[in-house]
Order: C-alpha cells, then sequence, then structure tokens
C-alpha cells in the first residue's frame, strides 16, 4: 500500500475532530461556537459523528448535524 493510501485510510477520532476544530478557531482568530465536548447542547449527541475532519479544520462549526440547533445564538 502507498503512503498515500494509508493516509487516506486514518480514521480520526472525535476528540482528533475537537481538538482539529480548537486548532482552526485559533489559527483563524473565529470563535469557537461548537460545544468543548462536542455534545449538542439541545439533543446531546455528539455533533462530531457526522461532522468530518476534514470540515473541523477548515470551517466552524456552527451547529448540530442531527438536529440542526444553532450555536451561534
Amino acid at each position: 500500500m502507498s503512503e498515500t493510501t494509508v493516509a487516506e485510510a486514518v480514521e480520526h477520532t472525535v476528540g482528533d475532530k475537537i481538538e482539529a476544530q480548537r486548532q482552526y478557531c485559533i489559527d483563524t482568530g473565529y470563535p469557537h461556537f461548537a460545544p468543548s465536548d462536542g455534545k449538542c447542547y439541545k439533543c446531546n449527541r455528539q455533533i462530531y459523528e457526522l461532522v468530518s475532519y476534514e470540515s473541523a479544520s477548515t470551517a466552524l462549526v456552527t451547529g448540530c448535524p442531527h438536529c440542526h440547533r444553532s450555536f451561534v445564538s
């Protein structure tokens, strides 16, 4: 297996995604809206189950992908 194929096969944990979002906010100076533990304030489900590592590291997570609760307002 090539290095690229191995790298693509890496599974990121919820903790990895939480850290990626935290670091993205630090790097960009944006506010960190997502709950620090990743659990939605409304439905109590883990938001990072449905958020990719790529999204968590390149865009703000501003709402729950399960119940669609906004973390901004």
